[in-house]
């Protein structure tokens, strides 16, 4: 009778403490997926500006510069192919028996470049327009990215507030991104500017080698009777 007693008195207060557990345990839940979502609306902010970041860096800064970088690599190369071509030298080979000899040959032939310089300045012409549209669709599809990431995040954020309602949310994930886009934006031009833009992949003794070595490679292949002028090494083209 008493144990009866004791478990009537005590069955109250034990089904309170289960629903306190049971309101811990849901709440512990819900502050777990509330945690997981806030994390996904941070990967989505930050998707969203580094698509942005990106691009711009990219198409106004980068590509500029690495213009620059060929184009100074490639004048090097030339300089380099035609260091015969300087006054001193020039006037040696002027001085040949031959020379007089050649310059009159190819006069007799009526040899000329013109044609030659025409087509590729309008196969130049055709193809920069045609390599000019590719790029724009590749801008186009770059920001085309950011508008997706920014519409994915605005629904995601809306949703998100009609569930948790946690105020100033906007401000404090924005803002913390948009701090950690600035940096993240000098740390990539300092790393462009220090590091690739200085880097070499080839030397341009590495370049005029792989050239020279493929041209003889290809002239002796067609004309064969020319490989005479191999005595002593073997031009090698492994492309």
């Amino acid at each position: 009778m008493h144990n009866l007693e004791m478990v009537s008195i005590e069955s109250p207060r034990i089904r309170e403490i289960q629903a306190t557990i049971k309101d811990k345990d849901i709440e512990n839940k819900y502050k777990c997926i509330e945690a997981f979502m806030e994390l996904l609306l941070h990967i989505c902010v930050h998707l969203t500006l580094l698509s942005l970041l990106e691009p711009i860096l990219f198409f106004n800064y980068v590509i500029g510069m690495e213009k620059d970088l060929f184009f100074d690599q490639i004048k090097s190369l030339v300089d380099l192919l035609t260091h015969h071509f300087k006054d001193e030298e020039a006037q040696e080979i002027r001085s040949e028996n031959f020379y007089t000899l050649f310059i009159e040959f190819l006069k007799y032939e009526d040899v000329s470049i013109d044609n030659t310089i025409e087509n590729m300045r309008e196969e130049s012409d055709v193809m920069a327009s045609k390599n000019d549209k590719f790029n724009d669709k590749l801008h186009d599809k770059a920001f085309l990215f950011f508008y997706i990431m920014l519409s994915v995040t605005c629904s995601y954020y809306f949703i998100f507030q009609l569930i948790f309602k946690k105020k100033y949310l906007f401000f404090k994930v924005v803002g913390k991104h948009l701090a950690l886009m600035v940096f993240v934006s000098l740390y990539e031009v300092w790393f462009f500017l220090n590091i690739i833009y200085k880097y070499r992949p080839w030397a341009i003794e590495e370049m005029t080698l792989f050239i020279t070595e493929c041209f003889y490679d290809r002239l002796f292949k067609y004309y064969p009777e020319l490989e005479f002028m191999e005595q002593n090494v073997t031009a090698t083209c492994d492309f």
